[in-house]
């Protein structure tokens, strides 16, 4: 009887084919988890600190999420994305849509 054959290890990952397979993995739960209608997610940038991977989210709302509503977010992309550490930044870009100021008018 012979050993089966081993599999030749897989290539090296590189910058770019770890973009292309994490960024649907993480832009899916994203975007079904964001509430949309309190805020307009505008971007998001995903990395690795030194206690795990963080997700920092930039939106536009009148006002800044409160930490009650941070916190349901993070939970539920923990859940989605199976990450119990991830981390999360909350960057309000301000108000979707800008009155012009009495003094541009």
């Amino acid at each position: 009887m012979r050993a089966p054959l081993a599999l030749p290890p897989p290539p090296p990952s590189t910058i770019k084919t770890l973009f292309t397979s994490i960024r649907p993995m993480v832009d899916e739960p994203s975007q079904a988890v964001w509430p949309a209608d309190a805020a307009q997610l505008i971007g998001y940038e995903f990395g690795f600190g030194k206690d795990g991977p963080v997700l920092r989210l930039f939106y536009k709302s009148p006002r800044a999420f409160d930490s009650a509503s941070q916190e349901a977010i993070l939970r539920s992309l923990r859940r989605e994305l199976a990450l119990e550490n991830l981390a999360t930044v909350f960057e309000s870009q301000g108000d979707v849509k800008r009155a012009p100021s009495a003094k541009t008018r």
